[in-house]
């Protein structure tokens, strides 16, 4: 029972049989996640693709995984707060190793986000040469504004 293997952090107890589905094949979930990932972060994925895929391939063996979906309804969502732009939720299950990853992510609105005091969260800037360019970001210190405008990444 996945609600007793993840807790505290997420509780399945309350959900129901057909929130969950078997997916039809790793290539269609990985082409799932690597949309919604680019969509988020844009051209800053690509580099980071390879690697998430590596790391997860190397816990789990992709290739020997029943891959399933978790779909809630929108009312016992849990991340079906304000600003909540998308989320996914999938469980790589392969039985030779007795093993399941739990793969989930969320895209929160910039402008609808607000900080939990909680401090369990990753805050990715996503510019690594932004400190030797400046604080705008911008090498010639122009269009800093548009730099200071754009949401920051929140890795929940």
């Amino acid at each position: 029972m996945p609600g007793a293997a993840f807790r505290p952090d997420y509780d399945f107890s309350a959900a129901k049989s057909h929130e969950f589905s078997r997916e039809p094949s790793l290539n269609w979930v990985v082409n799932a996640v690597n949309c919604s990932l680019f969509s988020a972060v844009r051209e800053d994925f690509k580099a980071l693709k390879p690697l998430l895929w590596d790391a997860v391939d190397e816990e789990i063996c992709l290739a020997e995984c029943d891959i399933y979906s978790y779909n809630p309804d929108l009312d016992s969502d849990p991340f079906g707060e304000d600003g909540s732009l998308w989320s996914f939720n999938y469980f790589f299950y392969n039985k030779r190793l007795k093993r399941i990853v739990f793969f989930t992510c969320r895209s929160i609105s910039g402008y609808a986000y607000t900080r939990p005091d909680t401090g369990n969260e990753l805050d990715m800037d996503l510019g690594e040469g932004d400190a030797e360019k400046g604080d705008s970001g911008d090498p010639e210190g122009e269009g800093g504004a548009i730099e200071e405008d754009r949401p920051q990444v929140m890795c929940m």
